[in-house]
């Protein structure tokens, strides 16, 4: 293989690890600002805030999806090296341990958690319009 794809190979294997990492972000920053929202609007409603929880809702949404696809771009790419070298990259894979088999919740998990992030945007997305419509029609 020679020395670009090598390094090619480091460059996409960081970004691979940078974009895994800023999902992961991603939804922690959601978590804590839709907390805040809520703990602020359930004191005293409030229409703009609760339609920032909407907007907010909606871009950490369409942010993971385009994370998810930039991440699968990126390994495309690094199969991509793989396959074409000179030295047969794949078999650096032998010298790591192999995975054990799944225990406890692996074995029961429905969703990828890819999915269940998504889930957790859709399901703020459907709380804070329930919250404006409760108190557009019900509260009143």
């Amino acid at each position: 293989m020679k020395n670009n794809n090598i390094e090619q190979y480091k460059i996409i294997s960081e970004d691979l690890r940078f974009y895994a990492d800023q999902r992961f972000k991603i939804l922690s920053v959601y978590l804590i600002v839709n907390g805040f929202l809520i703990n602020y609007v359930t004191e005293a409603f409030n229409y703009t805030i609760a339609y920032v929880g909407i907007l907010l809702s909606i871009l950490c949404l369409f942010w993971d999806i385009k994370t998810k696809l930039w991440w699968g771009t990126l390994i495309r790419l690094a199969q991509a090296l793989e396959e074409n070298n000179d030295n047969n990259l794949g078999k650096l894979y032998f010298y790591y341990q192999k995975q054990n088999e799944g225990k406890g919740f692996d074995k029961v998990a429905v969703y990828k958690p890819s999915t269940i992030a998504k889930i957790i945007y859709l399901v703020g997305v459907v709380i804070w319009i329930s919250s404006i419509l409760y108190n557009c029609y019900i509260k009143d």
